[in-house]
């Protein structure tokens, strides 16, 4: 319709409507991309809970291996060494009997 809307969405129903998402943080733009990107591909938290569920985890990295409250893991491509946080979404966990493996 060639009409230009700025509109600060109250739910993902709405962020689907969007052509385009901006991301402002604390007054400056954090990212900008189509909803869908954003939300798989967040640059930052503020990015990550503006397109829906997002779990904050906190997490220390040492070399390759990154501990947090919910366990630890190898990172082979770790882009940091210390403090830092790991952005999780809620389809990106499944719960796993005891002594078993995901699938």
């Amino acid at each position: 319709m060639g009409t230009t809307v700025i509109s600060a969405p109250a739910n993902a129903n709405e962020l689907g409507m969007t052509d385009r998402l901006i991301v402002l943080d604390k007054g400056r733009v954090v990212q900008s991309d189509f909803a869908p990107r954003i939300y798989r591909n967040p640059a930052s938290a503020a990015a990550a809970i503006a397109t829906g569920d997002v779990n904050v985890i906190p997490i220390t990295i040492r070399g390759k291996q990154v501990e947090s409250p919910i366990g630890s893991w190898t990172a082979d491509n770790a882009s940091f060494e210390g403090n830092g946080i790991a952005l999780a979404r809620p389809e990106d966990f499944s719960i796993v009997e005891k002594g078993k493996n995901p699938i």
